[in-house]
C-alpha cells in the first residue's frame, strides 16, 4: 500500500503542468486526472485521499495531515534543489518550458492516463 501510495503520487503529482497557470492550478487539475483515473482501478478511500491531499499539498509544501510519509513526498518534490545536477537541470527545464506546447490535447492527456495505467499495472 506504501509503495502504491508512493507510485501514484509520483506518477501524477505533476502529470499536468501549465508554467503560465495560475498558482494552485496544476495540482488541482493533476489531482482532478488522478481521481478520474483511480475510478477505473477502484482504489482504497485511503489511498484516493492520500495521493490527492498529497497532490495538493505541493502547491505550498506544506503537509495537510503530516505523516512521515507525506513529508517523504513533499521531499521528493523538491529533492533537485540540493542536486548537485540543479544546474543542468534548470537549463533543460527551461528550455522544455520554452518550447513546450502550452495546451493539451485530448490525446494527450489520455497518452498520460495511458502511461499510468501501465504502471499501476506493472505495480499490482
Amino acid at each position: 500500500c506504501v509503495r502504491l501510495k508512493i507510485a501514484l503520487f509520483a506518477i501524477f503529482h505533476d502529470i499536468i503542468y501549465d508554467p503560465t497557470a495560475e498558482k494552485g492550478e496544476n495540482e488541482k487539475q493533476s489531482a482532478e486526472m488522478f481521481t478520474k483515473f483511480s475510478q477505473e482501478y477502484e482504489f482504497s478511500e485511503e489511498i484516493n485521499t492520500f495521493v490527492n491531499q498529497a497532490i495538493l499539498d505541493t502547491v505550498s509544501h506544506t503537509p495537510s495531515n503530516p505523516s512521515p510519509l507525506i513529508h517523504a513526498c513533499l521531499d521528493s518534490d523538491l529533492s533537485i534543489l540540493a542536486s548537485d545536477k540543479y544546474e543542468e537541470y534548470t537549463k533543460a527545464f527551461d528550455l522544455s518550458t520554452s518550447i513546450m506546447t502550452m495546451r493539451r490535447t485530448d490525446t494527450e492527456e489520455e497518452g498520460s492516463a495511458d502511461v499510468s495505467r501501465k504502471t499501476v499495472n506493472i505495480l499490482h
